[in-house]
């Protein structure tokens, strides 16, 4: 796990805070690690693994909105 660089976002889920968090990468031209975390967990994934998690949530959000007729 690399330094922490910055906070990108906090939250709320279910009455938990979250912490979106941006680390320098472990080694030289490595890829940053970004950390979904509270006090209870850390879900760590580097940035392309957060890319192709966070399209596919936008994905799925954009779907289910037109299944509803909410598009």
């Amino acid at each position: 796990m690399g330094e922490k660089l910055k906070t990108l976002s906090t939250g709320k889920l279910k009455n938990a805070d979250l912490e979106l968090e941006l680390n320098k990468p472990d080694k030289i031209n490595g890829l940053h690690s970004i950390h979904i975390q509270n006090d209870e967990f850390r879900f760590d994934l580097d940035e392309v693994e957060f890319l192709k998690l966070a399209t596919g949530i936008l994905s799925a959000k954009r779907k289910l909105l037109v299944l509803k007729g909410d598009f």
